[in-house]
């Protein structure tokens, strides 16, 4: 789970999940209010976990699997990827360029 840099506070997987639904590109710590940014290095694992939803659409095409197992597949990947960007998430204090 990420820390704040400022506070050093541990934040929980739900604070995690909460403060990503935001459109700000920076999250406000739950602990001392002061804005967090995700640091390049986990935008980049984060998108790339995301990347990989999109890509269970096509294994129906590949392998003929019927829809609702395909359905189930998308579903499931979906939450798993969910489910772990919190682990993945790291904060900085200052907002990192990607590249």
């Amino acid at each position: 789970m990420p820390t704040c840099k400022n506070c050093k506070q541990d934040w929980t997987w739900k604070q995690t999940v909460k403060s990503g639904f935001t459109m700000d590109i920076g999250m406000k710590c739950p602990h001392c209010d002061k804005k967090q940014y995700l640091t390049s290095k986990s935008r980049k694992k984060t998108g790339l976990s995301i990347i990989a939803i999109p890509f269970t659409l096509i294994i129906p095409v590949l392998f003929e699997i019927s829809s609702i197992i395909a359905i189930s597949i998308f579903i499931g990947t979906a939450l798993i990827v969910f489910g772990i960007n919190p682990i993945l998430t790291d904060l900085s204090n200052e907002e990192e360029q990607l590249w």
